[in-house]
């Protein structure tokens, strides 16, 4: 016991020498003694308790800030718990279907910018945060939080589902360079889930896949993936690469897909003998992979989505009023 009343729990350096009566000496003579029998360092660490690296440090540089670019990396799902509060206010429109069940509201920017909030079953267990997104072709996610039950994604809002809109227009099937329009655009969203982010979609079909009025093309449901942790990995990518084959189907013949959702045969080939090669591109979807799908030479090598903007607003138009529930308006 020390003479303020606390243990000394550790003798080193000065506090050993005083132990063993040396300490009074050296204060004297102003001349330290060295003292080989004693460590002036603490003892080792046992080796279970040695401090392992962190593997995910390598695959997770911290955020480079020199000028104005900020580059931040993919965070690692283990670093932060999900919020229970969203980042900003937002105010509920109308509900709709956009992929499933959604709120469209508005938030509390300036622009009022509009944002579909769909709701997912909260997992077991703890949640955490999933960074924003900004990816071209999958429907970005702008926040995300807990309440009650439920995890929360707020999403960027578009405006019709490819199921909606070739049910709409029946009467009018795409032609094969929408089609190839679409394909490349939904290729390039999954190359961005797989590679970027880690994670399989897992129920890629013509309703998950949506539209704005702009024509562009892009991928829902992401915050799904990460709540049931779709992992990346051969099997997922296989499957997710023959639910394109699926897609094509329903829009190139939709009465074969609709007997047989597996089948990627087509009834009528000799429709299709001279679209740039799209029957080739459906049969690849069987084996190949992204990366060599994405090589195709059906698929455009720069977006044209502004080739689909007409059947979006035909679609919109035609649509009944009666599929939307209004809520309010601010």
């Amino acid at each position: 016991m020390s003479s303020n009343g606390r243990p000394i729990t550790q003798t080193w350096g000065y506090q050993a020498r005083l132990k063993n009566g040396k300490a009074d000496d050296e204060v004297a003579t102003g001349h330290v003694t060295p003292d080989t029998s004693i460590t002036s360092s603490p003892p080792p660490i046992p080796e279970n308790r040695k401090k392992t690296s962190n593997p995910m440090k390598s695959r997770f540089p911290k955020p480079n800030h020199e000028g104005n670019d900020v580059t931040i990396p993919r965070v690692p799902k283990d670093e932060k718990l999900a919020r229970t509060f969203p980042n900003r206010s937002y105010h509920h429109l109308m509900t709709i279907e956009q992929a499933g069940p959604a709120v469209i509201g508005v938030d509390d920017t300036d622009g009022r910018k509009r944002v579909a909030i769909k709701r997912v079953r909260k997992p077991e267990g703890s949640v955490h945060q999933v960074p924003p997104s900004t990816c071209d072709q999958i429907v970005n996610i702008k926040d995300m939080y807990v309440e009650n039950d439920d995890v929360v994604f707020v999403y960027e809002q578009m405006d019709v589902s490819l199921r909606h809109m070739t049910g709409i227009l029946q009467d009018r099937p795409l032609k094969a360079f929408q089609i190839a329009a679409i394909c490349r655009e939904v290729v390039s969203g999954l190359l961005y889930m797989h590679e970027e982010l880690g994670l399989a979609h897992g129920a890629l079909n013509c309703s998950t896949i949506l539209l704005d009025l702009n024509g562009r093309v892009k991928i829902a449901n992401v915050g799904d993936s990460f709540i049931e942790k779709r992992l990346f990995n051969p099997d997922s990518e296989r499957n997710d690469v023959r639910s394109l084959g699926a897609i094509m189907m329903e829009l190139m013949e939709p009465t074969t897909y609709i007997l047989d959702p597996q089948s990627t045969k087509l009834k009528d080939s000799d429709k299709w003998k001279n679209s740039l090669g799209v029957e080739d591109f459906l049969a690849a979807t069987q084996h190949k992979s992204l990366q060599e799908l994405k090589q195709h030479d059906f698929l455009p090598q720069e977006p044209f989505g502004t080739c689909l903007a007409s059947h979006v607003f035909c679609a919109l138009r035609a649509a009944r009023l009666g599929d939307w529930d209004i809520l309010s308006v601010p």
